[in-house]
């Protein structure tokens, strides 16, 4: 592994388990409720931890025409509608199919789901912008590993990331 690709899991897991962990102590020795606005931030700046790690680690390593290439390209919101609409059919199917069919109970009311597709969308991108715009690349980088080896790398740190949340 790269020195690009260690110094970005070590700043994702640091920033990460840093919020999580505090989030965790403060809540077990009664310090704060969860559900609480700060809790709530906490937990918030653990999750988006990965896209901080990148933008920062791109803006100090990166010359200025990488970066801004970087920012366009996450900006880039230039699809095709089929994809647009794949990703909301996929994530109404994961959500409610099983609601549907008999298989779970809905406890919040339907309205819920398109009050939080925004916040999810934007917090699932800036994780995202971290690890496959970030991590896969560098993993990538000169030939050192493969597509499909450097997707197995990221799926399995993306696991230990997630067992911290």
């Amino acid at each position: 592994m790269g020195k690009e690709a260690g110094r970005y899991l070590f700043y994702t897991f640091t920033l990460s388990w840093i919020f999580w962990g505090g989030l965790a102590i403060l809540t077990q020795f009664d310090l704060l409720m969860f559900g609480t606005a700060l809790s709530i931030i906490l937990f918030i700046l653990g999750g988006v931890a990965p896209g901080i790690t990148e933008i920062w680690l791109k803006k100090k390593y990166s010359s200025k025409e990488e970066f801004n290439s970087f920012i366009r390209n996450i900006k880039n919101y230039k699809h095709p509608l089929a994809w647009y609409l794949f990703t909301v059919g996929l994530a109404f199917a994961a959500c409610f199919l099983p609601t549907l069919w008999g298989g779970a109970s809905m406890e919040n009311p339907l309205y819920l789901a398109f009050i939080n597709f925004p916040i999810m969308i934007i917090g699932g991108g800036l994780e995202e912008i971290g690890w496959r715009g970030y991590l896969q690349p560098a993993l990538q980088k000169n030939g050192r590993l493969s597509q499909v080896r450097s997707l197995w790398v990221v799926f399995g740190q993306y696991g230990i990331y997630h067992c911290g949340s």
